[in-house]
């Protein structure tokens, strides 16, 4: 793992593989630095040289507390790709992680070759109710309760190594932050007016048993981008890219490979 200064910022990273540039952006409470996503890291790096850049206040970035936005995190990746002189990179995404994708393309569209955005977070924010919020900050405090959440995630959960390396990610994130996050931070945010702005070809994975992010929403998010592409995967939920790595990863690679 290193360190970059982006945006003022110092970032943690790695890169892996060698080939045209990608850049792979974790979800929320994840990290691409560590083994969260290691059986796809490895299957992207057979073909990509490929970037693996912690958000702030997530992972090997867990420090950086300031401005922790997604705002600032979209921008974050634009400036990464700058820094690095990565010309237009492929964009690959999950969750939280598609989401930003989303906001980076927005944010400055000719710097990007593609986007592949698996389960991604929907385009708008909703509410979370007190007793969610309460529950969710209530489970940092629990082993058991984390693990039963990460759990649910999965269509089939992992064993306990596994749900070790769900839960030791997610509280690498400052309790404070991650308040916000649930309160503020998430809810306000919309890129839905947006999505029809954006002229890349976008690849949406969904997941039809998805606990976390609506199917419904995922689709009708993609739909409403003119050069996008879903497959949905009946079988599978939101943690597809870690529970089913090798089918997520041939979609990618069949995507980029495909493009003219």
């Amino acid at each position: 793992m290193k360190y970059a200064d982006i945006n003022g910022a110092s970032l943690a990273y790695d890169i892996s593989g060698e080939g045209e540039p990608l850049i792979f952006v974790h979800g929320f409470l994840a990290n691409a630095t560590g083994e969260y996503y290691a059986e796809l890291k490895k299957i992207l790096a057979c073909s990509y040289r490929v970037h693996f850049l912690d958000m702030r206040a997530h992972g090997g970035s867990a420090a950086v507390t300031e401005n922790v936005t997604l705002d600032r995190c979209a921008r974050d990746i634009v400036a990464f790709a700058d820094v690095f002189h990565l010309g237009k990179p492929y964009l690959v995404g999950h969750s939280m992680g598609g989401f930003l994708s989303i906001a980076a393309a927005m944010l400055h569209p000719d710097r990007f070759r593609a986007l592949a955005l698996l389960t991604p977070a929907g385009s708008k924010g909703q509410q979370n109710p007190e007793a969610v919020i309460t529950e969710f900050m209530a489970a940092r405090k629990s082993r058991e309760s984390m693990d039963q959440m990460f759990g649910e995630m999965f269509v089939s959960p992992p064993g306990q190594e596994g749900l070790d390396i769900c839960r030791e990610s997610a509280l690498r994130m400052p309790d404070a932050i991650a308040e916000r996050w649930m309160r503020e931070e998430w809810p306000n945010s919309d890129l839905t007016d947006g999505l029809a702005s954006i002229g890349l070809p976008v690849l949406s994975l969904i997941g039809a048993k998805d606990v976390v992010v609506p199917p419904q929403r995922q689709y009708e998010d993609m739909m409403l981008m003119p050069k996008a592409k879903v497959v949905t995967f009946t079988e599978e939920g939101h943690m597809l890219p870690v529970e089913k790595p090798e089918i997520c990863a041939t979609e990618i690679l069949r995507f980029f490979q495909d493009l003219p």
